[in-house]
């Protein structure tokens, strides 16, 4: 058993509830948003190039000045973004455009564009970056592409050509659905740089009961899933049953094997909500002081990889929308709010590796914040207009 962090306590298991077989469509639709991979956004190919002025910020304690420089064209053509930059070290980030992935190498101070066919979907795409390069894969049955360091995308190809994939345990793995019966019966991981299927799986026992809510991303490199019998984490030591998600309460943030939940009064919306952490596989649960006023949003927001910090979808005032850098310990925020997209999708924010860094998507433009003092820059780099992050690890 699992040792319990000062304040946590096990909420009891998820109430069984009377519902038909929901097949994909929604079941809880509390849920719905929740489950949603922090990698996942919507193309919108109707976006401007153009980028917005960026929001007013605080000047990070190490400053990012803005470096104005142009992208070229080429299959793989670096530009330098500039020696102010160092501050960053060795963050590698990747940033999926309309009909391109950006590779910003702050190490090497440099940009590379590599052009990508338009994709034959407008839903949910996957974005993820590899150890050699990075994966776009919708989530329809249409093709993805892997855009390899220094080469042109390729298609993807075997079972990942036909299915969408959620990530895995590590940055060269994906899990793919697998059915059986009209039925998804579990997951299997996919290697892929060479698209070679492994022996590793993640069954979905029959206890779950019916399949309301498609399998996501707990954040963690492994998968949650919601059934008629409640909300499971599936790990390779089995599916694990996490607390009650009732009422009004909704996922917010997950990484770091951890959940950010956040319990909201359902007759007053926009009201103030009461945060918890709910630590995988185990279940245990922390209150998190405070309260904060969520934006109602598809986002589920990255926790830090030292599991102290979260961005997430904040409402500020009536109508606006922001991430805020939130410090899970005290429930206070860490600088002032970057104002986004009414309609931000997941995939708009990410952790560097180490955790001092966070890049967020702000109206398709990148904004640093500095995650100790919550400092932000908006980095004024000409870009295509963005949609997603990933960070190499």
């Amino acid at each position: 058993m699992t040792e319990r962090e000062d304040g946590e306590e096990l909420l009891v298991p998820p109430r069984r509830t009377r519902r038909s077989k929901y097949g994909y469509a929604g079941g809880a639709a509390v849920l719905a948003a929740a489950l949603l991979v922090a990698v996942l956004t919507r193309n919108d190919n109707s976006k401007p190039n153009a980028r917005p002025a960026p929001p007013s910020s605080h000047a990070l304690p190490t400053p990012v000045q803005p470096v104005p420089t142009r992208v070229g064209t080429g299959p793989t053509a670096p530009v330098l973004l500039g020696s102010e930059l160092a501050p960053l070290g060795a963050v590698q980030l990747f940033a999926r455009a309309a009909n391109a992935v950006l590779h910003l190498d702050f190490a090497a101070g440099g940009v590379t564009l590599t052009p990508i066919p338009a994709l034959q979907s407008t839903g949910p795409v996957t974005f993820l970056a590899t150890a050699t390069g990075s994966v776009v894969r919708p989530l329809d049955a249409v093709p993805g592409y892997f855009v390899a360091d220094g080469g042109p995308a390729r298609p993807l190809r075997g079972l990942l050509a036909r299915a969408d994939v959620l990530p895995g345990p590590d940055a060269e793995s994906v899990w793919v659905e697998e059915d059986a019966a009209d039925r998804i019966s579990g997951l299997r991981l996919v290697h892929l740089s060479t698209s070679a299927v492994t022996d590793r799986t993640l069954p979905i026992p029959a206890r779950i009961g019916d399949i309301w809510i498609r399998p996501e991303s707990d954040g963690s490199g492994y998968v949650l899933v919601g059934g008629q019998h409640g909300i499971f984490d599936l790990r390779p030591d089995g599916a694990h049953r996490l607390p009650a998600l009732v009422g009004t309460e909704a996922l917010q943030a997950a990484g770091a094997n951890r959940l950010l939940v956040a319990a909201c009064p359902e007759r007053s919306p926009g009201g103030a909500c009461t945060m918890s952490v709910v630590r995988l596989p185990d279940g245990a649960v922390r209150r998190v002081p405070g309260s904060a006023v969520f934006a109602r949003s598809l986002l589920v927001g990255p926790i830090a990889p030292d599991g102290r910090t979260a961005l997430v979808c904040v409402s500020p005032a009536p109508g606006q929308t922001a991430l805020e850098l939130l410090d899970l310990a005290s429930g206070e925020p860490r600088g002032a709010p970057v104002p986004v997209d009414p309609d931000v999708m997941p995939g708009a924010a990410v952790f560097s590796p180490d955790g001092r860094w966070a890049f967020v998507v702000a109206g398709g433009a990148l904004v640093v914040l500095d995650v100790q003092s919550g400092g932000q820059q908006a980095l004024d780099v000409t870009l295509p207009y963005v949609y997603q992050l990933a960070v190499r690890d």
